[in-house]
């Protein structure tokens, strides 16, 4: 079967099998599908759990910290991360 024909639910699949972590906007671009479409695939494979959301983490002199997911910025140290930086990053449960 082409890769053109195949399901975009089963392309984002397979890219993400591959093992590299992604942001949605990278699986959009290399796949050439629209954000929606990538959207809506992620939350699919989310619900089944079979994809992980990666959450980014804030670098600063206090050192690393996951809070950056809970407000927009670090709580520890007020920082906020590059808007490139905050999008989450998917990558397939092995």
């Amino acid at each position: 079967r082409a890769k053109l024909m195949q399901s975009p639910l089963f392309r984002i699949r397979d890219l993400l099998r591959a093992g590299e972590s992604l942001r949605a906007v990278d699986i959009a671009e290399r796949l050439q599908l629209p954000p929606e479409l990538v959207d809506a695939g992620l939350e699919h494979w989310q619900s089944r759990g079979q994809i992980a959301r990666l959450l980014p983490l804030v670098q600063s002199a206090a050192g690393s910290c996951q809070s950056s997911c809970a407000g927009g910025g670090c709580a520890r140290c007020g920082q906020r991360p590059s808007a490139a930086l905050a999008e989450p990053r998917y990558r397939w449960r092995w």
